[in-house]
């Protein structure tokens, strides 16, 4: 009875050993691959991103650019109501008028019911909490309209 008695202890000796083992392995070894399934796979950011109402040629929007240090990647437009609207990203504070001291797009953008898009930006890096200004240079029909900015972190 005695040697019956060790073996058990023995056995369930071992098989405390392969529980906490497994239980280690639970503990350390699932999180890790959970986290990896969960990662952002890009560090972009949407920087920008306004809905406006009745856009008119005498519109210019002032924005601030998020808390880091950063480059605009895209932009993307898109006239809800009404034909289409052209703007123009500068660099900074520039409202008074229609230009740009110093354009982000290169030049102006077209925006209609399709959408736009343009990645051939000029002056793009930025740093946190910077400035750019949206300036509104055409309007054809009564136009609600979307624009976003993208961003990367370095």
């Amino acid at each position: 009875m005695g040697k019956r008695v060790e073996y058990d202890n023995l056995y369930i000796g071992r098989a405390m050993n392969r529980l906490m083992l497994v239980l280690l392995m639970a503990l350390f070894l699932i999180p890790m691959q959970a986290s990896a399934q969960f990662t952002k796979p890009t560090n972009q950011h949407t920087c920008v991103h306004a809905f406006i109402e009745s856009i008119t040629t005498a519109d210019e929007f002032v924005f601030r650019l998020p808390n880091f240090y950063g480059t605009m990647t895209r932009v993307d437009c898109e006239a809800y109501s009404g034909t289409s609207f052209v703007i123009n990203i500068c660099d900074g504070e520039d409202i008074g008028d229609d230009t740009c001291a110093t354009s982000i797009l290169g030049g102006t953008l077209t925006c209609d019911a399709s959408g736009a898009s343009d990645t051939s930006l000029s002056a793009t890096k930025f740093a946190p909490r910077d400035k750019i200004s949206i300036v509104v240079t055409a309007v054809t029909g009564t136009v609600n309209g979307e624009i976003m900015v993208t961003c990367t972190d370095p």
